[in-house]
């Protein structure tokens, strides 16, 4: 057997044994990609059948309705995560475990994704009391203030929320739409300008 049939021999083998490396691999992701998966929904199942069952006997159990807002939120339920964090609101004068500030922001938020401004504006003002930097915060509270036609509000918050974010798409068009309704038109046109940059099909 000469040297060319052994090279080329050597080659397919190499590429054979490549090609089973791979699709051991390819079958070893994904069957660890549907494990995440089966744990992350058996967990899911888990927190509500548990904080279904302690709400079942006591409809104001904080542990309950705090998982059980906690999770819709993180899975961008938010009309569920809405109503969960009222009732977590209703109770924060009775119980000193409540986190109040974190669950008057994700109120806030979720009435904020749900267009329900005026409750959106109630949990991002209290939760502003408490932390009046955060760019969340300043940023929707900022939008919301615009809707209300409190343009010089706005265009304060706003501009606070840009120093941590210079780059945030709609705090610019809110942002320069507070100007325009100011009639400061330059200040305008420059924050309009990058929020088409960022969003052009805006």
């Amino acid at each position: 057997m000469n040297n060319g049939i052994i090279i080329l021999l050597s080659l397919i083998l190499f590429v054979f044994i490549f090609a089973i490396i791979i699709l051991i691999s390819i079958t070893f992701k994904k069957g660890k990609k549907e494990e995440v998966v089966k744990t992350v929904t058996k967990n899911r199942e888990t927190v509500l059948k548990e904080a279904n069952k302690k709400l079942a006997s006591n409809p104001k159990d904080v542990k309950a309705l705090s998982a059980i807002a906690d999770l819709y939120y993180t899975e961008g339920n938010y009309q569920k995560a809405m109503k969960a964090y009222r009732v977590l609101i209703d109770l924060c004068g009775l119980d000193p475990e409540i986190d109040e500030f974190e669950v008057n922001l994700r109120y806030g938020l979720s009435s904020m994704q749900c267009q329900v401004y005026e409750e959106a504006y109630k949990g991002l003002v209290l939760a502003r009391g408490k932390n009046p930097d955060l760019f969340e915060i300043n940023s929707n509270l900022g939008i919301l203030e615009y809707k209300k036609k409190n343009y010089e509000k706005a265009t304060a918050l706003l501009m606070r929320a840009l120093k941590d974010k210079p780059d945030h798409t709609e705090s610019q068009k809110y942002l320069g739409m507070s100007h325009f309704r100011m009639k400061k038109f330059s200040e305008a046109i420059s924050y309009i300008k990058q929020a088409v940059a960022g969003s052009p099909d805006d």
